[in-house]
């Protein structure tokens, strides 16, 4: 059962409000202030809470901070009159989730709950996926019990943490994918996307626009903007399959913007930042 708090020194509102949302399923506690409030949230543990942005101890904002210490996914909606909006908004660039102006309808505050609800679900969904990736890419998946792979798989748990450019070597069918995904997984940037791409694959001509991406009218066939791998990429990994297969004028635009953090599309004139790691 969701869990909702309802903090106001308004006695009827809470009341009221509480009222309707029991009715609709939801367990409701209640806190009259900002100090209540912590302690409630603190034992009752809840995963939205409505509460009113000016109260007479501590101010809304200073009670979300406290409770979010230890609640940090908990939704905060702050119920505001309309000479604080400033405040609400405020509010929300530190951490509030959403707000509300008095007088509001029962169903208006029951969608933002609703929506963020949601948003947890969401959130705890993007959680298991990221699990059974976790499980799937770890190196506890990769086969390989010899002397030689124990190396490689201490090598990956070294390298992983550290935002630096990794090249693996190796044969043709060794697992030199499943080795790169293993450094996603276990690096910082595992949130972000893996992008991958081989390079003996692709035609000399299209390399840069492959993976640099190119404007409109960049050559006959580029009838509009497309991003190229980089940009793709951006914030996670890069993996660069049979990457000594590029032309060495690719490899020098490569190098540069390994070195520099930035590309150009072609046909474009100005940079464009990328915190890309390759591998």
């Amino acid at each position: 059962m969701d869990r909702i708090l309802i903090v106001d020194d308004e006695e009827r509102m809470r009341a009221v409000v509480g009222a309707f949302l029991e009715e609709r399923g939801f367990e409701v506690r209640e806190a009259d202030c900002g100090r209540a409030a912590v302690e409630v949230a603190e034992e009752f543990r809840p995963h939205v809470i409505v509460m009113d942005l000016v109260m007479p101890d501590i101010s809304g904002i200073e009670a979300m901070s406290e409770v979010l210490k230890f609640l940090p996914d908990c939704k905060v909606i702050f119920v505001t009159a309309f000479g604080t909006i400033e405040s609400a908004v405020d509010a929300m660039k530190q951490g509030a989730y959403d707000y509300i102006t008095k007088p509001f309808r029962n169903d208006d505050l029951l969608m933002r709950i609703e929506r963020a609800l949601e948003t947890i679900r969401l959130r705890d969904q993007i959680q298991i996926l990221q699990d059974q990736l976790d499980e799937k890419y770890g190196l506890d998946n990769i086969v390989g019990a010899s002397p030689p792979m124990r190396k490689v798989f201490e090598l990956v748990r070294r390298a992983a943490p550290r935002d630096v450019t990794v090249f693996i070597t190796g044969e043709t069918g060794t697992g030199k994918e499943l080795i790169a995904k293993a450094i996603h997984r276990h690096s910082p940037r595992r949130d972000k996307r893996f992008v991958a791409i081989n390079c003996s694959a692709i035609p000399e001509s299209l390399t840069e626009s492959e993976l640099f991406g190119h404007e409109r009218g960049a050559f006959t066939d580029a009838k509009g903007r497309r991003i190229g791998k980089f940009e793709e990429a951006d914030g996670g990994t890069l993996f660069l399959d049979e990457v000594c297969y590029l032309s060495p004028q690719a490899q020098l635009k490569l190098l540069r913007a390994i070195q520099e953090k930035e590309i150009t599309r072609v046909g474009g004139t100005g940079s464009i930042r990328v915190d890309v790691r390759i591998v």
